[in-house]
């Protein structure tokens, strides 16, 4: 994208050598080269987010931080699971699920506390997200709408895992990831 960048530069400054009149056309134009440029680099950081350096424990811990700091809303880790090791797969399907969760809680739960519970069950990594809102109801049109549920449960099962929720209306809701290790 670089090099595609730097050759534009040229061929828009040999055009407006030539025809000054396109000086505005050729500006537009680099502008929108930059935007897809930074559209790149924007997906490109999030297909993994820099904090999983850390590793998933550290990680988590500063996503609950964060969100309880942006947010207002109590999200409580408890980790159990050691310095479990994972493919890298694994890693960053837990910690984009955890996202989508907290922000399904965020905007639809109105929580007060969310708890966040991670521990290792015979050859499995296990995430629970349990949160006090006001829960969800289950029916057959119901999640016809709800791509982030449908999203995480897809990434899961893409790795061979099985997510479950657990929900009733003004009970809150219980999403439970478990991956393989």
């Amino acid at each position: 994208m670089l090099v595609l960048r730097m050759d534009m530069v040229r061929l828009c400054d040999k055009i407006t050598e030539t025809q000054p009149n396109l000086r505005g056309a050729t500006s537009t134009i680099l502008e929108q080269l930059g935007t897809v440029m930074q559209s790149l680099r924007d997906v490109i950081r999030d297909l993994r987010p820099a904090v999983l350096d850390a590793g998933l424990r550290s990680a988590v811990e500063w996503h609950c931080r964060e969100f309880t700091r942006r947010f207002g809303i109590a999200c409580n880790l408890t980790w159990n699971a050691g310095d479990v090791v994972l493919p890298e797969r694994h890693i960053t399907a837990l910690f984009r699920t955890l996202q989508e969760a907290l922000s399904n809680v965020h905007r639809h739960a109105r929580a007060n506390m969310i708890c966040v519970i991670v521990n290792t069950d015979h050859n499995n990594i296990v995430m629970t997200v349990v949160d006090d809102g006001i829960g969800i109801e289950f029916d057959n049109n119901a999640n016809e709408n709800s791509y982030g549920l449908t999203g995480m449960r897809e990434r899961i099962i893409a790795l061979g895992g099985k997510l479950s929720i657990c929900s009733a209306p003004n009970q809150g809701m219980s999403l439970t990831i478990s991956l393989p290790i």
